[in-house]
């Protein structure tokens, strides 16, 4: 990588002094010669994040890119040239409020004053801004202006009379590694604007040139003129005149003028006909929730005026109480009448979704639910209840189909998932690949991947009891000999395989003479302090007579979130014990499951260990101590070796799913 064919790309045959003016005008050039693109994307292309793949598609193949391609390419060369360049993460506007964290890279480059960066936003500022808050800049398309804070610097364009937010920014250094999730994200989520549509644009030196979808777009001191792209040799011709972008023998052209449609953002499109029941279900009592809560502010008001209530707590009386009956009794009765109707339509209705596969948005949907309030709705009889089911292949597995045996091993790796999510979610997406740990280890050690699908909502203790009595029917019913099983558990996972091997050996069963090892991936094996401020807000909210009602709101956590206060493991940890009041940690002494190899993998998505981030903060879900195994009481303490821990950092609750770092260390463990 050298500079010299950098500055040729972009047509730069200037001064390569460490100013302002130098600046400047290598932000100019560069944009008006790379253009802004995500060409590759609709192609399948993956998008890496390294210099020499940057470098090799915009000066060796004379291409563009997006904000992390340009801007760090572009970072690169400011620092060869000698400029003090930082990159931030930028959170784009969607409308009123900005998106995620590393939405957008953004370039900061210190001198006497400090200028912004950004030649990877697309229809943005041709010239480098002073990051002084509120100076105005006017460039050709508009004005520009920042303001508010260090800590969140947001830059606003003018144009006509109104400002208007683009994107919000703080000075913390940031890595482009630090980028990747979120790249991955616009490569491959269907609510990305990037996997819908397609574009390629350029600044001009007053105006700019866009070929969005079939749509070609050229504006030039304040008039815009669009037409339509007729053909595919039309769109190569537009992109070789405009950008001087050479597609050669690309064949699929087509995916460039077409937009996809956007995944509707309404979870309700991805239900089946025959989920009109639990629907209908959660309405009614949605509806019922609803109106206790209001006869509880209700009654709260009336009882400062000295006006008592009814028979029970946050009830009133009188013809008030008759009415909040009424509609109390009103909603159940239409709501059991509805469902009575329902139950008898099932059948047909799930026969009219026989062609209909479930989709993975609604499987998702479902798992969140359950995960919410999974506990509910096995009270309630819903057909939203997510049933435990060991599955292989995709394909739900049971004593009388089992897997044939020329697809499975004697080696069997169990991957649990955690809490409001579901064995799908073991697959994510990767450098622009599927990855998946399970078959990582199958390709890597020889495994045979199985996964469990579970109502997450329900007690860990609960979950545990039941995935006992599977792994004791997968052993029997196995169509080879079983040689070892391992488990892999992410998050509240590895609650639920401590609580199964902790039935099992009570009920003496013999699966677990085969359990030969555990990797636990940010377990919460001492709680997460995400439910237990939770549990704080119901107190608090409890606290007063107005705010009280609303508490039954923070009380519809299931009880699997509730278990994750303290690591909750067998049924003694909860029975007895209200879920909602603040009481210390009295959970049984459970050591890690003996004869077992066990391995713990925490995250901190901090750059290293510091006691807030150890005891607070951790993966943004579980603190690192309580990750591995660490507690102040020395009972309680989980004796993991010291080579069976593995701390990742810049990494959070979710990237452990597809972190290299862990699948590497998880292959070694394993061996």
């Amino acid at each position: 990588m050298e500079i010299g064919p950098y500055l040729e790309r972009i047509g730069y045959r200037g001064s390569c002094e460490v100013s302002a003016e130098t600046l400047r005008q290598l932000h100019r050039a560069h944009m008006l010669t790379v253009p802004f693109e995500n060409l590759d994307i609709p192609l399948g292309n993956p998008i890496t994040l390294s210099l020499p793949s940057f470098y090799d598609k915009i000066v060796g193949r004379l291409r563009g890119g997006f904000c992390y391609e340009l801007n760090g390419l572009f970072c690169w060369l400011l620092e060869q040239i000698g400029f003090e360049v930082v990159m931030v993460s930028a959170r784009v506007y969607d409308g009123a409020q900005p998106g995620a964290e590393f939405n957008h890279l953004v370039l900061l480059v210190e001198m006497e004053q400090t200028f912004v960066a950004d030649v990877g936003f697309g229809d943005s500022f041709l010239e480098p801004l002073r990051l002084d808050a509120g100076e105005e800049s006017l460039q050709n398309d508009g004005s520009y202006r920042l303001t508010g804070p260090d800590s969140e610097r947001v830059l606003e364009r003018r144009r006509e009379s109104d400002w208007q937010p683009l994107y919000v920014f703080s000075s913390i250094p940031r890595r482009l590694a630090e980028f990747s999730a979120m790249c991955r994200y616009h490569q491959t989520s269907p609510q990305s604007t990037f996997t819908t549509k397609t574009i390629c644009s350029m600044a001009t030196p007053d105006g700019r040139k866009t070929l969005s979808n079939s749509r070609l777009i050229m504006t030039a001191a304040g008039q815009r003129e669009e037409r339509e792209v007729l053909g595919q040799e039309r769109y190569r011709e537009l992109l070789k005149t405009h950008f001087e972008i050479d597609l050669g023998e690309e064949k699929r052209i087509d995916k460039l003028m077409v937009p996809k449609k956007p995944l509707s953002k309404n979870p309700l499109k991805h239900l089946r006909t025959s989920d009109i029941r639990g629907a209908a279900q959660m309405a009614t009592q949605a509806t019922a929730g609803v109106t206790r809560i209001a006869e509880g502010v209700h009654q709260s008001v009336r009882s400062t005026m000295g006006i008592p209530g009814g028979k029970e707590a946050d009830r009133t009386r009188g013809i008030t109480g008759l009415v909040y009956k009424s509609v109390h009794g009103g909603t159940q009765l239409v709501g059991k009448g509805v469902d009575t109707v329902l139950a008898k339509l099932q059948p047909f209705l799930e026969s009219a979704d026989k062609d209909n596969a479930p989709t993975p948005e609604r499987e998702r949907m479902l798992a969140v639910l359950n995960g919410v309030m999974g506990d509910r709705l096995v009270a309630d009889g819903s057909p939203f209840v997510t049933p435990m089911t060991l599955r292989h292949r995709g394909e739900a597995l049971s004593q009388n189909a089992p897997p044939p045996m020329t697809e499975v091993t004697g080696k069997v790796l169990l991957l649990i998932h955690g809490l409001c999510m579901n064995d799908l979610q073991w697959r994510v997406q990767q450098d622009g690949f599927g990855f998946d740990h399970g078959e990582h280890l199958e390709s890597a050690l020889g495994y045979t991947p199985i996964y469990l699908r579970y109502n997450s909502g329900l007690h860990t203790s609960q979950n545990g009891d039941e995935l006992s009595i599977h792994l004791q029917q997968l052993v029997n019913y196995w169509p080879t000999p079983i040689e070892e099983l391992t488990v892999v558990a992410h998050s509240m996972g590895g609650l639920v395989i401590r609580s199964a091997f902790h039935y099992a050996t009570q009920e003496a069963l013999s699966w677990p003479a085969y359990l030969k090892k555990i990797v636990f991936l940010g377990t919460p094996h001492h709680g997460a302090p995400l439910e237990r401020a939770g549990n704080w807000v119901d107190v608090i909210l409890g606290s007063t007579p107005f705010s009280a009602p609303f508490a039954k709101l923070g009380q519809l956590r299931s009880a699997g979130i509730t278990d994750l206060r303290f690591g909750h493991v067998v049924d003694e940890d909860w029975q007895g014990r209200s879920r909602f009041q603040r009481t210390p940690d009295s959970r049984q002494i459970m050591p890690l499951p003996e004869g077992v190899d066990c391995f713990t993998v925490a995250a901190a998505t901090a750059a290293k260990r510091s006691p807030l981030a150890d005891r607070l903060i951790g993966d943004g879900l579980v603190p690192l101590n309580s990750a591995l195994g660490h507690h102040k009481d020395s009972r309680r303490i989980l004796g993991f070796s010291g080579g069976g821990q593995l701390i990742v950092y810049r990494t959070n609750h979710l990237d452990l799913l597809s972190s290299s770092e862990v699948s590497g260390q998880m292959v070694e463990w394993l061996r």
